[in-house]
């Protein structure tokens, strides 16, 4: 799976710091380039804070201040939000509302939690940097984070924005300074880092060499690259309260789904399914062609019955009911009665009237017969329609009126 990893801009016009990584792959060195050149093959993007634009808070929440993660309700809600403004509003620079803050991973009441926070303001604008260039980063993660027993404290030295940062991330949380260029061990000593010291150094190698020298100890070197796969990994996650995605289980879902769907393991699989569904295609095509090709053989046939039976029709439109209309212009001409006639359907209703029930009334046209002045109940008519429906009549009763018409022909 593809991630394009960059971080957030500072401005409209400026670089940003991005890297494509690939799952189970080492990343590259990140690259620096306008919003505008950042690759568009990427399945997920996830945008990084630099360390100074952020500030760290430890709090204990309070009893009952987190909402219950049940059926996927979201934990960093309202009434949240409001108790974090409370208690850190004399901790702040700013005002709580103007600030967007964010709770560490699997925050608990009653325990000592890290609370993030950033200038809301800026924060938006980045974010909507990256809208404007179509970028839609999944998660917003912190670029440090606070030592833990898992992640030992640690100086940072990174170049962001072309300019060197030493980032301290510790147990207290995470401060960052600019280093100069003409920087020496009195300035490394100012800001909190002693030459000779046993602190964990980490910098990136072109400048694993000047910070050894200045520090006199040893420096891990790791690539940008790396640092920022491994920020992406950290579990943080800043798009809470305002910033939280509407339909975050949806979303984890379909990141789940993907990372999966594109293991190399499942490219067996993959293929299997695209060859299934091809045959279930194909076997739908052919089934409805012979349907088709069924139903226009049965036509034609019954075309073939009209024509040959009466050779004075000319054009097949409808041959069941063009060979019913000859039938009955055959009869016509011959002097026999039909089933439309009077004389039949008469003799239908006849048949079925109980001795010496004799209508009022009597009103024809061709294929319907009425006959009124009959008081009949139910009982008397309960022969009556199964008897007509014989000869391919039907029955209806209306007061005391009863209608007899001759079924249409399917």
């Amino acid at each position: 799976m593809t991630t394009l990893i960059l971080s957030l801009p500072q401005g409209p016009h400026s670089s940003v710091q991005f890297v494509v990584t690939e799952a189970g792959q080492e990343p590259p060195d990140a690259s620096h380039g306008p919003l505008a050149s950042m690759p568009r093959n990427s399945k997920h993007a996830i945008a990084l804070v630099p360390p100074q634009r952020l500030s760290w808070h430890r709090l204990v929440l309070p009893k009952n201040s987190l909402n219950k993660p049940l059926l996927g309700k979201r934990i960093d809600g309202p009434r949240l939000r409001q108790v974090l403004d409370g208690m850190l509003e004399d901790q702040l620079l700013d005002e709580p509302q103007r600030m967007h803050l964010a709770l560490e991973p699997g925050a608990r009441e009653g325990v000592a939690v890290w609370v993030c926070a950033c200038d809301a303001g800026w924060l938006q604008d980045a974010l909507a940097l990256l809208e404007t260039a179509g970028i839609r980063p999944q998660r917003i993660c912190p670029e440090f984070v606070p030592a833990s027993i898992q992640t030992p404290p640690a100086w940072n030295f990174v170049h962001h924005a072309q300019q060197v940062w030493a980032v301290h991330a510790s147990l207290d949380g995470v401060a960052a300074w600019p280093i100069p260029d003409q920087a020496d061990a009195a300035y490394l000593t100012q800001i909190g880092l002693a030459p000779g010291g046993d602190a964990l150094l980490v910098a990136e190698p072109g400048l694993a060499g000047q910070l050894q020298t200045l520090c006199a100890g040893t420096v891990q070197q790791q690539g940008s690259g790396a640092r920022m796969q491994a920020a992406a990994h950290s579990g943080w996650n800043l798009a809470q309260f305002e910033l939280a995605p509407r339909s975050r289980s949806a979303r984890q879902l379909q990141a789940a789904w993907d990372g999966l769907w594109q293991l190399p393991t499942l490219r067996p699989l993959r293929w299997s399914l695209l060859a299934l569904l091809l045959v279930n295609l194909g076997g739908l095509q052919w089934s409805a062609w012979q349907a088709q090709t069924a139903m226009q053989t049965q036509r034609a046939a019954i075309a073939q019955v009209l024509t040959q039976t009466f050779p004075q029709v000319q054009v097949v439109v409808d041959a069941p009911l063009q060979m019913e209309r000859q039938v009955q212009t055959l009869l016509a001409q011959s002097g026999a009665v039909s089933a439309h006639d009077f004389e039949a359907m008469a003799k239908a209703l006849g048949a079925v009237l109980p001795p010496g029930i004799v209508p009022a009334t009597l009103d024809f046209a061709p294929g319907e017969l009425r006959a009124t002045g009959l008081a009949l109940g139910p009982q008397m008519l309960a022969p009556a329609p199964a008897a007509l429906s014989s000869q391919g009549y039907s029955m209806e009763q209306a007061g005391d009126a009863l209608v007899i018409r001759l079924r249409s022909t399917p």
